[in-house]
């Protein structure tokens, strides 16, 4: 059994209620808790309490999965609704805290940045940025808060969804879905183009 079918089979026993969402939920827990906290520990800044935005959006995350379990009905994968209320919880954090949404790495380059952002994702850059990792971590952050949809768009590529996958999340079709995604690797490329000293493309 897929991961996809056990997550469906977990979520049908959150919307059947009663001890089946309890064990439901737990289930779906264990899955995309770590998930859902690289997503969030990458586009949320608390210096005073690194994480702790964090854990708190994943908690509202499933907490509105409970609650608008029934309002699923199949017309896009479990995983595109998921990751779309965990989408508009970040959102909801960003307007909360006033942070306001507002333009090239050749193939090789971008490819070097988009292997490492998986690792990135759950880093909390610290204040000197003197290594790769340290500098695409704050890149993508401002990139974020400045471009969040295409910021989220690369996200899901760096989760590992396919390209179907992400055309279900955007509400495109693939070709352009495809076609949009290069356009936001050229958008980040202003906010990447300081860690080009860090990359050896051979």
């Amino acid at each position: 059994m897929n991961r996809e079918t056990i997550d469906q089979k977990n979520f049908e026993l959150i919307q059947q209620g009663g001890h089946k969402r309890d064990e439901g939920v737990s289930a779906l827990y264990r899955n995309y808790e770590p998930k859902f906290k690289r997503f969030f520990m990458c586009k949320c800044d608390n210096a005073a309490e690194p994480g702790k935005d964090a854990d708190d959006l994943v908690q509202e995350t499933f907490i509105k999965i409970v609650r608008n379990c029934e309002s699923y009905r199949g017309e896009s994968t479990l995983q595109a609704w998921l990751w779309g209320i965990a989408w508009n919880c970040l959102y909801d954090y960003w307007r909360r805290k006033k942070v306001r949404p507002t333009e090239n790495l050749d193939d090789d380059g971008w490819l070097a940045l988009e292997q490492n952002l998986t690792a990135l994702q759950a880093i909390d850059p610290p204040l000197a940025g003197d290594t790769l990792e340290d500098c695409v971590s704050r890149g993508f952050r401002e990139f974020a808060k400045k471009q969040p949809e295409r910021a989220y768009a690369l996200s899901l590529v760096v989760e590992g969804f396919d390209t179907s996958y992400i055309s279900n999340f955007l509400n495109r079709t693939e070709g352009a879905t495809r076609e949009y995604l290069s356009q936001c690797r050229k958008k980040i490329e202003v906010f990447l183009q300081p860690c080009r000293g860090y990359l050896t493309i051979t």
